[in-house]
């Protein structure tokens, strides 16, 4: 009958009436503050977004952050690149934050380097864990990632470590029963070496002088 189309009908639109009111609410898909929002009532909205990178702000129609799930970029030298891998620890300094330091860990490495100042780097996307207080989304840090560790070692310049054919050796700087001062070589076992320090597995008397 006419009355049951007209019902029918009616339900239909109601139906899309409660569709389109699901689709006007916006619901974010985690937890945040409102940084921004790029439009006004009766505006149109764009469905394009993009996140935020270490050159460039994130877009949308309205942009969140949250300070407690931030993340760090940061650039390495090609030599420094090669010994950062996923999972290694990292310690921050903050420009703006004297006062605060902040650790984290290696969460990605670009697969493709870029090019600054001339030099290649590679960069890395690194967690922060906790919340820093006064740290806002932008801020400059320091980041330095811990790419291995040694107990009960001596850091010594490298320059300081000579080695003839399998052995190596520093020369210590002692005190004869005179009260000389003389020069002895002594042999030591080497651990890992950097571009200007080694690690020195052998121990040494504490007031000898290199």
């Amino acid at each position: 009958s006419s009355a049951t189309l007209n019902l029918q009908i009616a339900n239909e639109n109601l139906e899309t009436a409660m569709r389109n009111l699901a689709s006007a609410t916006i619901v974010a898909p985690i937890s945040g503050m409102v940084a921004s929002i790029s439009t006004t009532v009766g505006g149109n909205v764009s469905t394009q977004s993009t996140q935020a990178t270490a050159t460039t702000g994130a877009t949308g129609f309205i942009v969140l952050t949250k300070t407690s799930a931030l993340r760090a970029y940061a650039s390495f030298s090609e030599a420094d690149a090669a010994k950062v891998v996923v999972g290694q620890k990292v310690t921050y300094s903050f420009d703006a934050l004297p006062n605060s330091t902040a650790t984290g860990r290696v969460l990605q490495m670009d697969l493709l380097p870029t090019t600054s100042g001339g030099a290649t780097v590679y960069g890395a996307t690194m967690t922060l864990d906790g919340n820093v207080p006064g740290l806002k989304t932008g801020m400059t840090l320091s980041a330095t990632v811990v790419v291995g560790d040694a107990q009960n070692v001596l850091m010594v310049p490298a320059t300081s470590v000579s080695t003839r054919g399998v052995q190596t050796y520093v020369n210590v700087v002692t005190t004869d029963a005179k009260g000389n001062q003389i020069q002895k070589r002594t042999p030591v076992v080497v651990g890992r070496s950097e571009e200007h320090t080694s690690e020195l597995q052998s121990r040494l008397h504490l007031v000898c002088r290199l």
